[in-house]
């Protein structure tokens, strides 16, 4: 649903952004979305190589963003 100014939920609703936005933007419309399902979302990782874990994906996610971070500096 988008709410307008016009809307008598929309200054309600703007105030829950105002304290991220810290005035640098004006808020036109609100979406407001309702979650009706979820489901898990897996890297391809998870289904191919059976040893995965969290914490292999994380440490290799660590591993290759220091690297980029790294050669960044150079």
């Amino acid at each position: 649903m988008v709410i307008d100014p016009k809307n008598k939920k929309f200054e309600q609703k703007e105030t829950l952004f105002k304290t991220l936005i810290q005035g640098k933007f004006k808020v036109l419309h609100i979406i407001q979305i309702q979650i009706e399902t979820v489901k898990e979302i897996k890297a391809p990782s998870y289904l191919f190589i059976k040893e995965t874990t969290e914490q292999n994906q994380l440490e290799a996610a660590k591993m290759r963003y220091r690297a980029l971070f790294v050669e960044q500096k150079e």
